[in-house]
């Protein structure tokens, strides 16, 4: 599990960096902004599902949790596209879920990883705000 964790870290630095570069560039615009949503999906949404699956043993739990956090993260970053005021995230920002589930299964296994999953897919589907830092 602990080189699922370290590509999931790797692609928040590639998340982190693409805006960076296309901003500072000034390359950035609508095509590439839903395209990012689009990685970030894949990046914190699959990718820490498939994690969950193989950390709870292949279970129907495991899948069925794996599901509700993958839909939770399209959901949010649906949202975020949307969403008119960028100034602040509502629900848990995905690389942050897509980290902490990665982790969870990383160190802790089965359990903890459906437990962590749930938790923050419910979160960044949740409509609380938090300021963009």
């Amino acid at each position: 599990m602990w080189p699922s964790f370290a590509m999931v870290l790797l692609a928040v630095a590639f998340d982190f960096l693409d805006g960076r570069v296309a901003r500072g560039a000034g390359k950035g615009n609508d095509f590439g902004r839903e395209l990012d949503s689009l990685a970030d999906v894949v990046s914190f949404g699959a990718a820490p599902a498939f994690v969950t699956i193989a950390a709870a043993g292949y279970s129907i739990v495991g899948i069925v949790v794996a599901v509700v956090y993958a839909a939770c993260a399209a959901v949010r970053l649906a949202r975020f596209n949307l969403q008119e005021d960028k100034k602040f995230f509502v629900g848990l920002p995905s690389p942050v879920a897509g980290v902490s589930v990665a982790f969870a299964a990383a160190l802790a296994g089965g359990t903890a990883a459906l437990v962590v999953a749930l938790a923050a897919g419910l979160a960044m589907a949740a409509g609380f705000r938090l300021r963009k830092f």
